[in-house]
């Protein structure tokens, strides 16, 4: 008998987080046959813990006709295209279709008012709206790109597709899944990675002071930085003017 021809899909997704949830979800509505990966039990961890368990997803005073200005990096145009042509009243729109209640913080930021679940139920909702199909968990481990398109190795399996999308995030909190899979892919095919450093990382106390005051929020602080070896060459002092949690 001859071989089952491979599964094949207009476009697969790795990561089922906020930004792959969202894509296989918008791709599969348009029509596409999307497969949608992760390796991890759970979609969507970041969006559990982030807003404090309530999720803080968009801001109200970002300018969907300069977007660029929000985003500092060697290229802040990058995000150009995308945030301009679907905007925070778009996302807004789609929250309030969903009948999620939300709330204004602090200079536009937009908290729900009960649980970031509101938010993954939202997001798990439009994929099957477009009936994507989900494998997790299931490993990629190996990626190849020819002629047909895109193979890929998984622990289903192998599967074929005309478009990839990496949506895995970086490694932010390990802790919850994040691996370094997306740089991998990205050196696989000759893209230029940046050396990786901390952006957000936490406040640790020494003894109980943590322990006794837990959700603290500081307003316009100054942080002094000591590095850990005389060769680092962090900055000594930051001021913090928005609210940090401690």
């Amino acid at each position: 008998m001859p071989d089952a021809p491979l599964p094949f899909f207009d476009a697969i997704v790795v990561g089922a987080g906020a930004a792959g949830l969202f894509c296989a979800g918008q791709a599969a509505q348009r029509g596409l046959k999307v497969l949608l990966v992760d390796h991890a039990e759970k979609v969507a961890e970041k969006i559990r813990i982030s807003g404090g368990g309530r999720c803080n997803f968009t801001n109200r005073e970002l300018d969907p006709r300069a977007p660029h200005k929000h985003f500092p990096g060697e290229n802040p145009n990058f995000c150009r295209s995308a945030l301009a042509r679907y905007t925070p009243g778009d996302f807004i729109a789609l929250v309030q279709k969903h009948g999620i209640p939300f709330h204004e913080k602090h200079k536009g930021q937009l908290f729900g008012d009960r649980s970031a679940e509101d938010f993954i139920r939202m997001l798990l909702a439009e994929c099957a709206a477009g009936g994507v199909t989900h494998w997790q968990p299931c490993r990629v481990e190996s990626v190849a790109h020819g002629a047909d398109g895109y193979r890929l190795q998984t622990s289903r399996g192998e599967v074929r597709s005309r478009a990839l999308v990496i949506a895995t995030g970086g490694l932010s909190i390990p802790k919850i899944g994040a691996t370094d899979f997306g740089h991998r892919i990205a050196q696989q095919f000759g893209l230029k990675v940046v050396p990786l450093r901390p952006a957000l990382v936490p406040l640790t106390f020494d003894g109980g002071a943590g322990r006794r005051s837990p959700g603290w929020r500081v307003w316009r602080c100054r942080c002094a930085l000591r590095p850990a070896t005389r060769s680092s060459a962090w900055p000594s002092t930051k001021t913090c003017s928005s609210p940090t949690a401690a």
